[in-house]
């Protein structure tokens, strides 16, 4: 009997991706080359903490894998936070380009989806326009508020209207 597969869409693709992460079966993992990965292949990206757990390292984690330095966690939102109020709309690249002597790609992605989270900022992708010619295929533009898995889209980010006062709470 052969078996035949259908092409999945980015759409569908990024929702299952989204949803065997949630169920734990993959993790995105790396520090400035991230990819996902099955979570029992995940241990060479982790370290073992002192209660034999595994976390991704992070600057503002202990070695038992908790968030205890709650000022360098402050620091790292406020200064991303800072590089999209004063430059809205910003792309991940020119944002990770700002702030790479300070975080790595890895620790930009959990910066961005906790602020995210928080209602502080707002994640749109947004589809490049690819060169074309008289023999190109037609190009179709869309605007998701998804991450779109195409080379040629971005994310670019936003601050909510709100962000000051979720800062100060």
């Amino acid at each position: 009997m052969k078996m035949t597969t259908a092409p999945l869409d980015d759409t569908t693709l990024t929702r299952l991706i989204k949803a065997l992460a949630q169920l734990r079966v993959i993790v995105l993992v790396g520090v400035d080359d991230r990819r996902w990965v099955c979570i029992h292949l995940a241990k060479p990206w982790f370290i073992q903490t002192t209660n034999a757990g595994f976390v991704q390292p992070r600057p503002w984690m202990d070695l038992q894998g908790k968030d205890e330095q709650q000022h360098v966690r402050a620091i790292a939102d406020q200064g991303v936070l800072a590089q999209i109020v004063h430059r809205p709309g910003i792309s991940k690249e020119a944002l990770h380009a700002a702030t790479r002597t300070q975080w790595t790609l890895g620790d930009l992605d959990d910066i961005l989806s906790r602020l995210a989270s928080q209602g502080r900022i707002q994640c749109r992708t947004m589809v490049k326009q690819q060169p074309c010619t008289v023999f190109s295929k037609p190009v179709y533009q869309s605007l998701d508020s998804q991450a779109n898995i195409t080379v040629a889209s971005t994310s670019h980010y936003w601050p909510c209207h709100n962000h000051y006062h979720r800062t100060h709470q």
